[in-house]
């Protein structure tokens, strides 16, 4: 009798311990993972800025998976963030777009061309509605000879 009250008193503990455990809510994570990662964000656009050779866009790539990494860990889709598409692709697509084509004169393309038209190409095919992504393309193709 006492085997069979313990039983049942273990049953209903571990049911009300699964359905009222918290659940993780995917907009709470991404929004906490905003607010986590919004420093993180801001050096990357200030080093974003600041860059002028590929070796830095290439770190700063880096850090971007880095990022991705860490979020992973805590089970968050941060592709799923705007702040981190942004960031971490199209203002750093743009912006290594911009030293591509400086690096560029005529006829002699620079040597990353084909890797920033791809980048962007894949992030207009994304992002609908950003006519910068277009125009970066356009401009890195004529420049490029693409």
């Amino acid at each position: 009798m006492h085997r069979q009250r313990a039983h049942r008193a273990l049953l209903a503990l571990a049911l009300c311990l699964f359905a009222c455990s918290p659940r993780s809510d995917p907009a709470a994570q991404l929004a906490a993972a905003n607010l986590d990662f919004r420093a993180d964000y801001a050096r990357i656009r200030e080093q974003t800025t600041a860059a002028r050779s590929n070796a830095q866009f290439d770190a700063l790539e880096l850090a971007c998976g880095a990022l991705v990494a860490r979020a992973a860990d805590r089970k968050i889709a941060l592709s799923r963030l705007r702040e981190h598409r942004a960031a971490c692709g199209v203002e750093l697509a743009l912006a290594r777009a911009e030293v591509v084509l400086a690096e560029s004169t005529v006829g002699h393309p620079s040597d990353h061309c084909f890797a920033a038209a791809m980048t962007l190409e894949a992030l207009a095919g994304q992002s609908s509605g950003d006519d910068r992504l277009g125009a970066g393309l356009q401009n890195l193709r004529k420049a490029c000879g693409l």
